[in-house]
């Protein structure tokens, strides 16, 4: 399947975590990783950074991932918003449904990426996320169609404004994987993750 892009958005500062979140160690892989092999049927997946850019570039390089491309954002203090943006410019043109992910989201082991992905290029369509127990969640699925909005729209947004304008179009995807709600913001988040999710 390589009918998507992806976005990864690790351009925090983690001030709250005390460590670059893209590099936080769950089980055997870091978080990048895990969300990496997540994607690994994209055409191509972009990686918004941060301050912590050059750690973020090694790990990269020493994953050897061919298909990743890193953009980095020195105005991260303009929000996630203008991150998601600069990764929507690094991907060009191309004209397929792009996965949004916040680099700080627990593992989402047993997704199903190709539902959401196929629920985003539906006719009619505006953008896809995952729910979990009737919670909207992450990632998001753009259309190429949102994509052209976030990009070409005012920038002083957010993603949930964008998508609150289209909402009759914006559909939610159901799954059973808790994670989709999870975010990993300080180091209590992760240590309960680790006892609640041993990997």
């Amino acid at each position: 399947m390589s009918g998507f892009n992806a976005i990864v958005l690790a351009g925090g500062a983690s001030r709250r975590m005390g460590e670059p979140k893209a590099l936080l160690q769950v089980g055997e892989r870091t978080l990048l990783e895990h969300h990496l092999a997540l994607f690994s049927g994209a055409a191509t997946v972009v990686v918004v950074t941060g301050p912590h850019h050059a750690l973020i570039a090694a790990q990269v390089a020493a994953l050897d991932a061919t298909k990743v491309l890193l953009a980095h954002n020195p105005c991260v203090e303009d929000g996630p918003f203008s991150s998601l943006r600069l990764g929507l410019r690094a991907l060009g043109r191309a004209r397929r449904p792009v996965l949004v992910l916040p680099v700080d989201m627990a593992p989402l082991t047993g997704l199903d990426v190709a539902g959401l992905v196929a629920a985003a290029a539906a006719p009619g369509v505006f953008a896809a996320l995952a729910s979990h127990d009737g919670r909207d969640g992450h990632p998001v699925v753009l259309s190429p169609a949102a994509a052209i909005e976030v990009l070409q729209g005012p920038a002083d947004r957010t993603l949930r404004d964008v998508l609150a304008a289209a909402r009759p179009a914006v559909v939610r995807v159901p799954t059973r994987v808790a994670a989709v709600l999870d975010d990993l913001d300080t180091p209590a988040d992760l240590a309960r993750h680790r006892v609640t999710h041993p990997h």
